[in-house]
């Protein structure tokens, strides 16, 4: 369970970097920037594909995992940024994971959920939407209900995207067992990444070819600052590097539904950052719902490490 907590810390640190850094650069640049250091990095860190076999089953499906989770997953997840905000999307991104990650272990491994995991993830999920849903701001509940609708369903393909991504990871580590060859989880993260980059650029480039044809002002970034680096850094660092990584290896020691009902926590731990960073006060419904979820984990750890 620890990598699981951990994924969740690193998460919460790259979204905070993140925000700031797509706020510097603009958020497609942003990612596509972001992507590319963290291979960057995970390539010098892991001298490139040495003892890879991009011929065996395993790697063929963490590619899939990559495009699932890194290419449908944060295409959607943009996509819902623009129709909902960033609080109800992330809400319903993180709540609809889990499920999608348990149906996707179920079909490719055969492997079901007992009661009390069931009964921790409710907590965990109950937990978060309570202390997301009261935290301030706009949740986009009142939008018009085409962009309403669009935004919902790019929501929850995000959530599919991130679940089916998880299983996707946990069917090649099936394979790997075969294959008697554990790749290790900084080797994952880097293989998982490249479909990714590749659709953010694929959609990058769109967006910049139709904003020319339309003789629209390409994105241009809101803002400068010396230190706008270090948040990209950060961003990179924090979420593909560092998250990533033990995201892969959570995967390998617990099923999807155990990892995302915990790695859906982020957003609670990211409440107190913001109130350190960016002077982003939670409110007390807020604390509350924290300390459900927090529970929730907890009782996850306990019923699965039992």
């Amino acid at each position: 369970m620890l990598a699981s907590i951990l994924t969740a810390f690193f998460y919460a640190a790259s979204g905070i970097c993140g925000r700031r850094s797509a706020v510097a650069f603009g958020s497609l640049r942003g990612n596509s920037l972001r992507l590319g250091l963290a291979i960057l990095i995970l390539a010098v860190v892991t001298r490139g594909a040495a003892g890879l076999e991009w011929s065996s089953e395993s790697t063929r499906r963490l590619l899939w995992s990559g495009a699932v989770g890194f290419g449908l997953g944060d295409v959607a997840l943009f996509l819902a940024y623009t129709r909902l905000g960033a609080r109800l999307t992330l809400l319903l991104n993180l709540c609809s994971a889990p499920v999608f990650g348990a149906l996707g272990d179920w079909l490719l491994l055969g492997v079901g959920v007992s009661g009390p995991q069931v009964l921790s993830t409710a907590m965990i999920l109950a937990g978060v939407s309570f202390a997301v849903g009261s935290h301030g701001g706009a949740g986009g509940i009142f939008l018009p209900k085409p962009k309403l609708f669009t935004g919902v369903i790019f929501a929850l393909l995000a959530g599919l995207g991130q679940g089916g991504g998880a299983s996707l990871s946990r069917f090649a580590h099936a394979a790997m067992r075969v294959e008697e060859h554990m790749v290790p989880p900084v080797q994952q993260a880097l293989v998982r990444m490249l479909p990714g980059l590749l659709f953010t650029l694929v959609l990058w480039g769109a967006a910049v070819s139709y904003r020319s044809i339309r003789r629209v002002s390409v994105e241009t970034p809101m803002g400068s600052y010396p230190r706008r680096w270090w948040w990209l850094l950060g961003a990179a660092m924090f979420g593909p590097v560092l998250g990533v990584s033990c995201f892969q290896w959570a995967l390998i020691q617990a099923p999807a539904l155990v990892v995302l009902s915990i790695t859906a926590t982020t957003p609670i731990l990211i409440m107190p950052l913001s109130a350190i960073i960016d002077h982003d006060r939670a409110g007390k419904l807020a604390i509350l719902g924290s300390f459900v979820g927090v529970a929730g984990v907890i009782l996850m750890v306990w019923v699965t490490g039992r």
